[in-house]
């Protein structure tokens, strides 16, 4: 099983995973932990040609209620077989998000200036 980190919100997420050869019918569900709450992924398998070499991609953005900031998360092969070997309930990998903080440059210096302004005004 792979850790892979913290991701932000509305991201695009991708890793591959090994196995000893052809992954065959895959089902891959995403769980948020501690609930059973999921989502099913999609999985390229031999990518690129390569024998049991597995891509998973998932859009971060295309739910953000269910990949909402501060959860963590688990990818699960709930199906499958390679070489006739059943694969199903294997994780393949974990992760948790969070919400990317926007540089709103702007507001932070109007911000700012108030703050001035009310130091100026009332002191310390």
């Amino acid at each position: 099983m792979q850790d892979l980190g913290s991701r932000s919100v509305g991201s695009l997420l991708t890793f591959w995973f090994n196995t000893a050869a052809t992954l065959t019918t895959p089902t891959l569900t995403i769980y948020k932990t501690g609930t059973t709450s999921s989502k099913t992924g999609t999985v390229s398998v031999d990518w690129n040609s390569k024998t049991g070499l597995n891509e998973v991609s998932i859009d971060l953005s295309a739910d953000e209620t269910f990949y909402a900031a501060n959860l963590d998360f688990v990818a699960v092969l709930t199906a499958g077989t390679v070489s006739g070997v059943a694969v199903a309930n294997t994780i393949v990998a974990n992760w948790n998000t969070f919400q990317a903080a926007s540089a709103d440059t702007a507001n932070i210096n109007t911000i700012l200036g108030v703050l001035r302004a009310m130091w100026r005004r009332f002191g310390a």
